[in-house]
């Protein structure tokens, strides 16, 4: 709770600074009547339009065509980490049905995170071990919030930025390939592969060129 509110205390402070500077007087320029929520918010949601579902208008299709690839490989390792948690689940939860079972293995997987068992997993599995919970969540949260409440255009750099998982999620097909190649002794592409290729080649050198000339990128 110490830490919480060290966290949480100059955010409330900025926020009083604002509506301080922003509601005496004859100077109102903000929602001085309802003080309840933050400032910063306030200017979001009036100067940049930013909020649930307010950037799904039709002109802002491009924008959201920008961010479908850092989005989809976002939801795909958030449930790559689920479908293999679920998969590596006990049997006698297994035995379970329904939202019992769903309710069980959430609370068992919640355990696995802080504690890393004996369970065996495969290489390209080590990527979505239990220990990887809070990355992934965070992931999962990160997209979510890109695709329903800012300007889905950052999304790109938010999740790249703040998300180690993704990197792990577009190293996948990569892991399973040398994994192949050691089994086998060749190796066998699969379609992500020069999918992943191209999106990152396009991001680094386009995306370098248009976002430094002040052009929109992410």
């Amino acid at each position: 709770l110490t830490m919480a509110a060290l966290v949480t205390i100059p955010l409330f402070i900025h926020d009083e600074n604002g509506y301080g500077l922003n509601c005496r007087g004859d100077i109102i320029n903000a929602d001085c009547g309802n003080r309840v929520g933050s400032f910063y918010g306030y200017v979001q949601r009036k100067h940049w339009n930013v909020g649930f579902l307010r950037y799904f208008q039709l002109r802002q299709i491009p924008n959201f065509l920008l961010a479908t690839p850092i989005l989809i490989y976002s939801g795909s390792g958030a449930w790559n980490w689920v479908r293999i948690s679920w998969k590596k689940q006990p049997e006698a939860l297994k035995a379970k049905c329904g939202v019992s079972r769903l309710f069980n293995w959430a609370i068992w997987a919640l355990r696995q995170s802080k504690v890393e068992d004996e369970i065996v997993y495969s290489s390209p599995d080590t990527l979505y071990r239990p220990t990887m919970l809070a990355h992934y969540a965070i992931l999962a949260i990160a997209a979510l919030l890109g695709f329903t409440m800012a300007h889905v255009q950052i999304s790109t750099r938010l999740i790249c930025s703040t998300c180690p998982a993704i990197y792990w999620q577009l190293a996948r097909p990569y892991v399973s390939m040398k994994q192949n190649a050691t089994k086998t002794g060749h190796t066998t592409a699969t379609l992500w592969d020069p999918i992943a290729t191209a999106f990152l080649g396009i991001y680094i050198v386009v995306g370098t060129i248009i976002h430094v000339n002040f052009l929109p990128w992410t």
